[in-house]
């Protein structure tokens, strides 16, 4: 699925992007897959041994030369306007920290590949909550998708989590938005900017009993 996240970066209407992969001691053949792209405007970090995804979006925000990050998971992929309406989002929000907007939501099946089920209105769920992280009580966990960040926004509150425990690897989304909405606004942008694919094997999706765990613990740091 990375090549085709990838090819969504390139097929941007705005050019004006890097693109870091991050390699978080994968043992298929990833690494070939990102290496694999001629392109000035890609760099490819690789550490040895797998840590989590939080340290290594740690390590990729302090080698970003731009403004702006755009969060992308290896096996999602953007609309081709994606960058260009969401800068222009954080453009003119001075004041926030983050842009969202719609994402299509698609479910990975074994026999078909992954299968569309829905359009989803990130801002209008995350303003329906009357808090950044929902209520564990009722298991209604959702994260901000997509998630691009002002960068100044992400240094001021210290990153992602420096965990490499269980719990440093899951909800490391949630956490950071979490975090990072207490002191900036969220901007909204109405178009479908990002596809996720929801991945029953994934380590979130396996994990989900633990998010009321998670949130006591975050809670407490």
């Amino acid at each position: 699925t990375l090549g085709w996240s990838i090819r969504s970066v390139l097929a941007q209407t705005n050019e004006n992007w890097e693109l870091l992969i991050g390699d978080d001691g994968s043992g298929d053949e990833s690494l070939e897959e990102a290496c694999a792209y001629q392109d000035s405007r890609i760099r490819v970090l690789s550490q040895a041994r797998n840590r989590g995804k939080a340290l290594m979006m740690n390590r990729l925000l302090f080698e970003a030369r731009g403004r702006y990050i755009l969060e992308l998971d290896g096996d999602d992929w953007l609309a081709p306007n994606a960058v260009a309406l969401l800068t222009e989002a954080l453009d003119l929000n001075p004041d926030g920290g983050i842009a969202t907007g719609w994402y299509g939501c698609w479910e990975r099946t074994r026999q078909f590949g992954p299968l569309w089920r829905r359009d989803v209105d990130s801002g209008r769920l995350h303003s329906e909550s009357s808090a950044p992280l929902p209520n564990p009580s009722n298991d209604r966990s959702h994260p901000i998708v997509p998630r691009m960040y002002r960068k100044s926004s992400l240094i001021a509150i210290g990153g992602w989590w420096n965990r490499e425990d269980r719990l440093g690897r899951i909800f490391e989304d949630m956490d950071v938005t979490s975090r990072l909405l207490k002191h900036n606004s969220l901007a909204h942008v109405t178009a479908v900017l990002y596809h996720r694919v929801i991945d029953g094997t994934s380590i979130s999706q396996r994990n989900r009993n633990l998010f009321k765990s998670w949130n006591q613990q975050s809670d407490k740091i």
